[in-house]
């Protein structure tokens, strides 16, 4: 996966906006391509629990090799490939050549933009919390800390 210099990872915590900087950025580039593609990497998880095998997936390993090779087929057939919603790192190591961009938005505001999200959740400040944890316990300030480190 090294070679691959045509990813650009878009990283950040939960609900701080990545995929409106992502689309953003996409509109961006597009007249230097011919094709982008943008990959949100909850879409592949979702459509991979739908899977037979599921707890095969849930394990880790095989839900983060399935990421990787879907953004690595996307990357062979597309111009730029711009992937939202990595949380982690061994995911985004595997594409070293990658561009990264972190985002840090305050607190405040990234509760916010979750009060405001369309998804069914639990928009109190302790739902917000607990669905931040589950990001921290899959490894999103090791991917904050790798992308600054780069």
């Amino acid at each position: 996966m090294e070679h691959y210099k045509n990813i650009t990872f878009v990283s950040s915590k939960l609900c701080s906006g990545k995929s409106t900087l992502a689309k953003g950025y996409i509109e961006t580039i597009k007249p230097f391509y011919s094709t982008v593609e943008y990959i949100e990497i909850s879409d592949i998880v979702r459509r991979a629990m739908k899977s037979d095998n599921r707890e095969e997936l849930q394990k880790g390993e095989h839900l983060d090799a399935l990421i990787v090779d879907c953004i690595a087929s996307a990357a062979a057939c597309n111009d730029h490939v711009v992937v939202g919603g990595a949380r982690q790192v061994s995911i985004v190591d595997k594409f070293p050549k990658a561009t990264h961009i972190w985002m840090e938005v305050p607190e405040e505001v990234r509760y916010e933009r979750y009060q405001n999200s369309e998804k069914d959740l639990d928009l109190s400040l302790e739902g917000f919390a607990k669905a931040n944890e589950r990001d921290v316990k899959l490894g999103i300030e090791e991917v904050k800390q790798y992308i600054l480190n780069k």
